[in-house]
């Protein structure tokens, strides 16, 4: 909050600021300064992203993630043929998903009575 005196003296200091001129020197001094940081960090993550993807053409990483995807597909193909559901397990699955949603169901409703 500001009091009285202090809106005199930034009445004061508004009304008899000197004005000193530029003479382009502000932009001098800025042309001066060391680069930001930010400048530097984008620089160098460029740099790596570039360095990452020439190593990863030179050393035929197309292949490789190629060969990692096959793989990770038949270990899945295969996991999907060896499930067997039984008519007993089959209930116990539906059940623990019954009992899931339930739970998730309450959450949800206590969670909008405790906003309003």
């Amino acid at each position: 909050m500001m009091t009285d005196d202090d809106k005199r003296i930034e009445d004061f200091f508004a009304r008899y600021q000197p004005g000193i001129p530029d003479d382009g020197f502000s932009k001098r001094v800025m042309n001066k300064l060391p680069m930001p940081i930010e400048h530097k960090n984008r620089l160098w993550v460029a740099f790596c992203w570039l360095a990452g993807v020439v190593l990863f053409l030179v050393f035929n990483g197309v292949s490789a993630v190629r060969h990692v995807l096959l793989m990770l597909g038949e270990e899945l193909w295969l996991l999907v043929r060896s499930i067997s559901v039984a008519p007993a397990s089959l209930f116990f699955y539906f059940a623990a998903f019954a009992v899931l949603s339930l739970v998730t169901a309450y959450n949800v409703v206590m969670e909008e009575r405790g906003r309003g």
